[in-house]
């Protein structure tokens, strides 16, 4: 089968961004790929996260300009008695931040920020990704022994 016929892994998005990564000296930067990085690293956990809630029946339209809004606020309710799940719910929205920040401001990082790295926030929106994207399949070990 070809590209875009076959239903897409969109943790593979967090392993592009962790590809990005690598192609960046530690003592260098490259804001574009850095900026790509930390969007691709969102999206990969935020599908990851619309496609759990989708498969237990909590069915979120992604469509209109609270779309993501509404998938991140799905774990950080159910959160408010599962630390699981508000985790992946703030992981999503501070990974939610960084990707609005890359695609859409000139500067990313503010006067004060003057001496923060855009590659340590490319290192960050990984590890968050990962994280959220490790969460879920805790909480979905933790439904099969129920």
């Amino acid at each position: 089968m070809t590209a875009g016929h076959i239903k897409f892994n969109w943790i593979r998005y967090i392993g592009f961004a962790e590809d990005l990564l690598k192609t960046i000296p530690k003592d260098g930067d490259d804001e574009v790929r850095e900026r790509c990085g930390i969007s691709r690293a969102y999206y990969g956990a935020f599908h990851r996260a619309k496609s759990y809630l989708n498969g237990i029946g909590i069915s979120v339209d992604i469509n209109g300009s609270d779309s993501h809004k509404k998938v991140i606020s799905e774990f950080k309710n159910i959160g408010k008695s599962n630390a699981l799940w508000r985790g992946i719910g703030l992981d999503l929205d501070r990974l939610r931040i960084q990707r609005k920040k890359a695609d859409y401001y000139e500067r990313y990082f503010t006067d004060i920020e003057r001496n923060c790295k855009l590659r340590t926030e490319l290192e960050l929106a990984v590890e968050k990704a990962r994280c959220v994207v490790e969460r879920i399949y805790e909480i979905e070990e933790q439904e099969r022994y129920r």
